[in-house]
């Protein structure tokens, strides 16, 4: 039991680095479209509505990349 325990250990902390490095890159990008107003050109309102229905991310998550990346 404890061999698991460490093994899931391991693998949330693996998990959630990936998840932090892709976050941030998305981030980025998020902000570089902004900056070129390609939302506006993919027929997208915003970032909000982009990573709504694009990307198809939550309410609460799209909210969170319009916040961090504006």
């Amino acid at each position: 039991m404890q061999g698991s325990l460490f093994e899931l250990d391991l693998k949330a902390k693996h998990l959630a680095k990936e998840f932090i490095r892709a976050e941030a890159q998305l981030v980025n990008i998020l902000m570089t479209m902004k900056a070129q107003r390609a939302f506006i050109a993919l027929g997208y309102t915003g970032i909000y509505n982009y990573c709504l229905h694009a990307l198809k991310l939550s309410e609460s998550q799209s909210y969170y990349f319009k916040v961090v990346a504006e």
